[in-house]
Order: structure tokens, then sequence, then C-alpha cells
């Protein structure tokens, strides 16, 4: 017998059961008697009833999860004037700097043992930015980087 929601009864009102490949499967029968759901055994009771039976798939939306973990680079000097240096103990995969709006600046995909990086700023207004260093397992930090 499966109950999750409904009644107080195994077995009446509709169900909603997990599946093993993370699927759902909901069925219950719908009448008119304010708008409730009940079991198919009491299909007599309502005088206008629809039945239904559902499996709901797990959403997949298709884009890579990026695990973030913090620490795991350093920023130096912060505030900077015309050069910022990244260091590391990891492999760095991916650095970009975005504006406080969102709007990328600077972006370099990085191949091979990579642990320290020099960014030259100078062409930088003064404000604050957002440095984000991916490293090549997908973990993501981002920092706040102050320009003067």
């Amino acid at each position: 017998s499966a109950k999750a929601m409904g009644s107080s009864k195994d077995d009446e009102g509709y169900m909603i059961c997990p599946l093993s490949n993370n699927s759902v499967f909901a069925a219950g029968v719908y009448g008119s008697n304010n708008g409730t759901f009940s079991s198919f055994g009491s299909y007599g009771s309502f005088p206008i009833v629809d039945a239904f039976f559902s499996v709901f798939a797990p959403w997949t939306t298709g884009i890579n999860q990026v695990k973030a973990v913090n620490n795991i680079f350093e920023l130096y000097p912060n505030p900077a004037c015309s050069i910022v240096t990244i260091e590391t103990g990891i492999n760095i995969k991916d650095v970009v700097i975005n504006d406080v709006v969102g709007l990328q600046l600077y972006s370099i995909q990085l191949t091979g043992n990579t642990h320290t990086l020099t960014i030259s700023i100078e062409n930088f207004q003064t404000g604050i930015y957002y440095l984000t260093v991916i490293n090549e397992d997908g973990y993501k930090e981002t920092k706040k980087l102050i320009i003067q």
C-alpha cells in the first residue's frame, strides 16, 4: 500500500511514489466533490470523476554544475593599481574579470600547470570588479578586486 497525500488511511486519496530511477509515479481520481482527490475504490461516490496516472521524469537542464569552494586562490595586491597576481596551489583553468554589473572585461583560458598568473590592470578604470578563478576540476571562486 502507498499513501503520500489525500487521506488518513492507506490506499485512499491519490498517491505519489518515488521510483528507483529517480522518476515519480502519481495516480488518483479527481471528483467534483469540492475539487478533492479520491482513491479508485471511492469512484462510485462522485457524480463526475476523472482518473489520472502519470510518471514524472527527473528534470535535467543539461548544464554542468560548477562546484564552489572557498580560498582556492590568493589575490594580491588588493586594492591594486597596475598589476594583480593570482596564486594558488592548484592548476588554474580559467580566469574572468567582470565589472559590478556583470560585464566581462577580461578572460583567459590556461593550459598546463599554471599556479601563478599576473594580470595587467592599467587600462581598467578605478572601481570594484569581480575576479573569478576556475580550476581544472571545475571548482570556482570569485573575489572582489578593487582597482585604485
